[in-house]
């Protein structure tokens, strides 16, 4: 994205820019405006390098690098967290995203987010196109790992049917991805397909 340049009657020169940045220091300004006001700087030269603007403002390259990464996401999205906050892992996430997906998509994506959607509920759209079920059991997969994991929105309400979680996706490997897993009985357990089909056809008494 383009940033929203600082114009040049608002900042003609380095000292100025040296003060404004400190205004934003001072009343601890979020990752986004600061990330556009060290781009603006970029963008209009008054720095030779962001190396030489890191020094003189008292910053690391690092953190100069980072929010501008942020100040560079597409408008449409940065907009989604304007009164949110938004950490450097979300910024991470989000250019991640635009890397795998592609900025067209995720930008079409963000045009189903809501106005007042939560943060988890903006990150949901975004990767997957669909939104969280805010009162319902996520599971997915960790990125790179051998395991899955599990969101729920009440743990103390699942957690004692761990076991039978368990047992139920168990069932599902041994039925082999079969459509009938789920009218297999857990162990121990008649199932209520059989019982129907012993009682459908009973046999005849010798």
């Amino acid at each position: 994205m383009q940033s929203q340049n600082l114009s040049q009657t608002q900042i003609p020169n380095r000292r100025t820019a040296i003060a404004y940045h400190r205004r934003l220091k001072e009343e601890n300004a979020p990752i986004l405006k600061m990330g556009r006001f060290y781009l603006s700087m970029v963008e209009r030269n008054l720095w030779p390098s962001q190396t030489a603007m890191a020094f003189e403002l008292g910053v690391s390259i690092f953190q100069i690098s980072r929010t501008i990464a942020a100040a560079r996401l597409p408008e449409s999205v940065v907009g989604l967290f304007a009164s949110k906050s938004l950490s450097f892992a979300d910024v991470a996430t989000l250019r991640k995203l635009v890397k795998e997906v592609g900025e067209a998509e995720v930008v079409e994506r963000s045009k189903s987010v809501s106005p007042d959607a939560p943060t988890r509920e903006i990150f949901s759209i975004l990767t997957s196109g669909k939104a969280s079920l805010r009162n319902g059991v996520r599971i997915s997969r960790v990125r790179g790992q051998n395991y899955l994991r599990l969101d729920v929105p009440n743990i103390e309400e699942i957690a004692p049917h761990i076991q039978k979680l368990e047992q139920m996706l168990n069932l599902l490997l041994l039925a082999g991805g079969t459509s009938d897993w789920a009218d297999r009985s857990m162990p121990g357990e008649k199932s209520t397909a059989r019982t129907q089909s012993a009682a459908g056809n009973p046999r005849s008494s010798a």
